[in-house]
């Protein structure tokens, strides 16, 4: 090519310049400003197809372009106007050439001619084309793709391992375990420059540009495994080596983690693409495959080995393959290899065991299901068992071997036996008694009736069982006993009742009945089961009791009536002959008489007045005979005040009677001496029952008890009574004196 100032020189003769354009392969010439061929180059001609001296001198739009006038675009008159280079695409015989033009200046600066120069460039263009469209192709390749690709540089890696190879390094692994700081520098060097679709949406990316830069992004840095693959991946470019794969863990953009399998090829130094392609294969699914066969095996070798069935595998002729632990245990071995070396069809089986039956079954039916047998163990002990087998076959229906499991029922064999006999001590029991059994289900329907049922009934069982109520009784008595069943089932509880039945044959009957509901082992009621006994005859005994009780009742009534009036007229002799008696000490004689006389006349007051005819409530009868002796010596109530916290306490007619007594004298002495001269105070009445003793005390604030004063030593006639009674009572007597005085008597209940 000619430069600028080649051509721009006018200081160049003609001669040297036409040797210098005739030797360059590019069609050179020079134009004169009215577009004339003023000098041609051998290329010229030859792109022309004409001789040299047919084209000087004529114009150059004609000869290259066919046309009388130059074209408006022409690059001569842009580079005359420009002063610059000027340059277009053209076809010179049918072929795609570039042309140049270089406007040459005189020694004024102004534009004195051209130079073209003209470059066939068909074939770069078609080489060109060719690449592009090859290029093309491996883009859609790449990007369109059904597997995960991507393209990585690595020539800052390959640069980094030349400067240490250059150095000295041979063993890169060795290298790498005494430098852990060669990988962390190396790995960032691989650089990731382009993804293809299926890696955007493996990684849920939106843009490239997010997964573009050092391979680090891209892998979960946290993840030993993603971190170990990195490690190979650069020593197996160090070692030179030409194939790389490995099984990591990526993290997408959204945090998913998912399993893949990365591979790529790695392209030697000498190759003129040394970009590395590398391909991602999401794992996930066969990684969730393989774990799920994983805990898959894992359940299955937890329940071989852990179920208390006995599992096995063996052949058809009777050698043991396969045996777990329970059934190792089940036949008293300790190990599997011990086990095997017991034949099946030789040994260990009781004689009622028939292995030629077992095996034939298993031939015809392809499986046995429930089989009971008696089997030997190692020590010769016999034990129950139930096995369930099938037999596995080949393509061809050859039996391969069989295989099983194996229950141990010898206790509950020995279950069943005691059930049994506590089935039959049960029936025995039913069927003993004299009183009727029975069973419903929950629709009141008879299940189980026993004898004395249906000695009752006047019917046979077998007329009974699956009828309800209705067939044995009247329809008013079916129906409350039906009523009567419901309650108790949705109750779900046993109770006792009397119930009467009046269509049995020659009499009515009154039956005293248990009934409660049958569950099965959800809780949900089945029916009902039925126990009664025949009270017809007791029934009638208690009411004449009951007649009996209540004639004696009334006897003791006019009994009590009689005593308190008898009393009563005692006490009413006693007054008229005290008023005869002018001396106070008598008269205070009849009067403590008299009260004596009334308190234990209240007692048959209150028990005639009672519906309890045995018991006295002592809140009432202590509330009304205290009340009684305040208004005998209380003339001024406002001057003593009688206060009373009794609790409600029953007692027999002969404690009743002496506790009163003692009430009469400690109220009346302290009515009569605790407060003399007109004194002011208050009189404290409790009764209370404590940890099964009762407890009475009188209290007042009077003048108290002298000093001194012992109850043993007193010469007063009245505490000589509460002395006497307490200790008919059983009890304790004691006093207590400051701010007044306190009686307390305490005795059993």
């Amino acid at each position: 090519m000619v430069n600028d100032e080649d051509m721009t020189s006018p200081a160049e003769s003609s001669s040297n310049r036409h040797r210098v354009i005739d030797s360059l392969p590019d069609s050179i010439s020079v134009i004169s400003k009215d577009h004339e061929f003023l000098e041609i180059n051998r290329a010229g001609c030859m792109a022309l197809g004409m001789k040299r001296e047919d084209i000087l001198g004529k114009k150059c739009h004609t000869l290259v372009h066919g046309l009388d006038h130059p074209l408006p675009d022409c690059p001569c008159r842009t580079a005359a106007e420009t002063k610059k280079t000027g340059m277009a695409t053209c076809k010179v015989n049918g072929s795609l050439c570039q042309l140049y033009v270089y406007p040459l200046l005189d020694e004024k600066g102004d534009v004195a001619e051209f130079t073209h120069v003209i470059r066939d460039i068909s074939g770069s263009m078609r080489k060109d084309a060719s690449l592009r469209e090859s290029e093309d192709k491996y883009r859609t390749i790449f990007h369109f793709s059904p597997v995960s690709l991507w393209e990585e540089d690595i020539s800052d890696l390959r640069s980094f391992i030349r400067e240490l190879k250059r150095q000295g390094v041979t063993d890169f692994r060795s290298y790498s375990e005494d430098n852990p700081e060669f990988l962390k520098k190396a790995i960032p060097m691989i650089k990731v420059i382009d993804v293809n679709e299926k890696t955007l949406r493996l990684y849920e990316a939106e843009t490239r540009e997010e997964l573009l830069g050092p391979v680090t992004m891209t892998f979960d840095q946290k993840s030993r495994d993603a971190l170990e693959g990195l490690n190979k991946n650069v020593l197996a470019i160090a070692e030179g080596k030409r194939y790389f794969e490995h099984e990591g863990r990526v993290i997408t953009r959204r945090g998913k983690q998912i399993d893949i399998m990365i591979s790529a090829y790695i392209p030697s130094e000498n190759e003129p693409y040394l970009n590395m392609i590398v391909q991602l294969l999401d794992i996930s699914s066969r990684k969730k495959a393989e774990e799920a066969l994983r805990e898959s095996e894992e359940r299955f070798r937890g329940i071989f080995d852990n179920t208390s069935l006995g599992v096995y595998r063996t052949t058809p002729d009777g050698r043991i393959l396969l045996a777990n632990t329970a059934l190792i245990r089940i036949l008293g071995y300790d190990s599997l290899e011990e086990l095997k070396s017991r034949n099946l069809e030789e040994q260990g089986f009781e004689p009622d065991y028939l292995r030629a039956n077992f095996r034939q079954s298993l031939e015809t039916h392809g499986k046995v299901t429930g089989l009971e047998a008696s089997w030997k163990t190692r020590d010769g002990a016999t034990i129950f068992i139930r096995e369930n087998a099938r037999v596995i076959k080949d393509e061809t229906g050859k039996a391969l071997y069989y295989e099983g499991t194996v229950e141990d029922i010898t206790e509950h064999k020995s279950v069943e036996d005691e059930l049994e006999k506590n089935r039959a001590l049960l029936q025995g029991i039913i069927e003993g008694t004299t009183d009727a059994v029975y069973v419903k289900d929950i629709e009141g329907r008879y299940l189980l009736l026993n004898g004395a049922a249906q000695i009752f009934t006047g019917r046979k069982a077998e007329d009974v069982l699956g009828r309800d109520d209705a067939f044995l009784f009247s329809k008013d008595q079916a129906a409350a006993i039906k009523r009567n069943d419901c309650k108790i089932l949705s109750d779900g509880k046993t109770v006792t009742l009397e119930e009467a039945a009046t269509s049995f044959p020659d009499r009515g009957i009154t039956f005293l009945t248990t009934k409660g509901p049958i569950f099965d082992k959800h809780g949900k009621p089945l029916g009902l089961f039925g126990i009664a006994r025949d009270i017809t005859d007791r029934k009638k005994t208690e009411r004449e009791l009951m007649i009996l009780v209540d004639q004696k009742e009334f006897l003791l009534r006019e009994l009590h009536h009689r005593v308190k009036n008898n009393l009563s007229l005692v006490g009413s002799l006693l007054s008229l002959e005290s008023s005869k008696v002018t001396d106070e000490k008598s008269q205070n004689v009849f009067e403590e008489i008299q009260n004596r006389v009334f308190s234990i006349s209240q007692i048959y007051e209150h028990l005639y007045k009672s519906d309890d005819i045995s018991n006295v409530n002592l809140h009432q009868y202590i509330e009304k005979l205290s009340f009684s002796l305040y208004e005998t010596y209380v003339s001024d109530s406002g001057l003593i005040h009688l206060i009373q916290n009794l609790e409600e306490i029953n007692l027999d007619i002969k404690r009743a009677t002496s506790l009163g007594l003692i009430v009469n004298e400690l109220i009346t002495n302290a009515l009569k001496y605790a407060f003399p001269e007109n004194r002011t105070g208050a009189i404290r009445i409790g009764l209370r029952e404590i940890d099964g003793m009762i407890d009475l005390s009188v209290s007042d604030n009077g003048i108290g008890l002298p000093a001194g004063f012992e109850i043993e030593k007193s010469d007063s006639f009245g505490l000589t009574i509460v002395s006497l009674l307490t200790e008919e009572l059983g009890g304790s007597l004691s006093k207590g004196s400051g701010g007044g005085s306190t009686f307390r008597i305490r005795f059993k209940r």
